[in-house]
């Protein structure tokens, strides 16, 4: 779920995703079985059942990010105009200016976008019985489907067909690039007996299907990866509300030659001028008598003080 300005978004999603969430089921015999992936229900071969759930996450996701792209609008300007609900209102301006005399002084303002990456995978398989009552409906996950075929498949040529389906759905999954993978396969079981009671017990030995833990998948462009077989991946860019202001000081000087040379003598003058202030006081500070205070200060100044200066 994407953050939105508005629950109206947020309610949309959820609505889309109840009206376009399909199910289909497996039909053999005089019995139904559903598989369920992700809380979404498919049947007669893996494939199809993915796809329409990619599909629906899909359509989902971009209505929603229009919506949500359009209450991100975003006005750059000088001034900023703020009402508050008594009416009043405050105005604020705010002047830039160039100090710089040859060059120009450009202002940018960058608005920041989100990127969202909404990754659809299979995190595992659940086996799923119903006669169409709600007290009736038992769940339960692939490692435990030779129990639960047992329990509701009496003919054993059906039910070791109805597996072997079941494991070629699993075992052919392919990902959002269109290749098997190994995510579901099949395990051994050997269990341990207590030294106390080994020569009573034998210890269990069996093989099942079930998801195997340690399985991966990285999402290109990112640098994490997901525990289970990538579907679709889909990018969303989304405006915010910040801003970014940097000032850029252009390169080309907007004077002739002339100018340029009035420009530099004004700069020397001034700094002759801070030359001849620190000289100036450079004598003062090593004259000792008040008489010669007042006689120098007459000599680089052009004026007399009338006081003595005490010294």
């Amino acid at each position: 779920m994407l953050d939105s300005f508005s629950k109206s978004s947020s309610d949309s999603l959820e609505k889309l995703f109840e009206s376009e969430n399909s199910q289909t089921k497996v039909t053999s015999g005089g019995f139904n079985l559903g598989i369920a992936v992700k809380g979404f229900n498919f049947g007669g071969g893996a494939s199809k059942g993915t796809t329409s759930v990619s599909k629906t996450i899909n359509r989902a996701l971009n209505k929603h990010v229009e919506e949500s792209q359009a209450q991100r609008k975003i006005e750059v300007n000088t001034e900023t105009n703020t009402t508050s609900k008594e009416g009043e209102e405050t105005s604020i301006t705010r002047e830039l200016k160039n100090i710089n005399l040859s060059r120009v002084l450009n202002f940018t303002f960058r608005q920041m976008n989100q990127e969202y990456i909404v990754v659809t995978y299979i995190d595992d398989v659940s086996l799923v019985f119903s006669n169409g009552y709600p007290e009736s409906e038992k769940v339960v996950r692939l490692h435990d489907m030779d129990e639960f075929l047992a329990t509701y498949i009496v003919d054993e040529g059906k039910r070791t067909e109805l597996r072997n389906k079941i494991i070629m759905s699993v075992y052919n999954l392919k990902d959002y690039e269109g290749a098997r993978q190994d995510c579901f396969i099949q395990q051994q079981f050997t269990s341990v007996v207590p030294e106390a009671i080994s020569e009573e017990v034998e210890p269990e030995n069996y093989t099942y299907w079930a998801k195997d833990e340690s399985f991966t998948m990285s999402v290109p462009g990112t640098t994490f990866a997901v525990p289970g077989i990538i579907t679709q991946i889909e990018r969303h860019t989304l405006s915010t509300d910040s801003v970014v202001a940097e000032a850029l000081l252009g390169q080309a000087e907007a004077l002739d030659c002339y100018n340029i040379l009035l420009q530099n003598e004004a700069a020397r003058k001034t700094k002759l001028d801070s030359v001849e202030q620190l000289q100036k006081l450079e004598v003062i500070e090593h004259i000792v008598t008040s008489g010669a205070i007042e006689n120098n200060i007459e000599t680089l100044y052009g004026k007399c003080c009338t006081e003595k200066v005490e010294g």
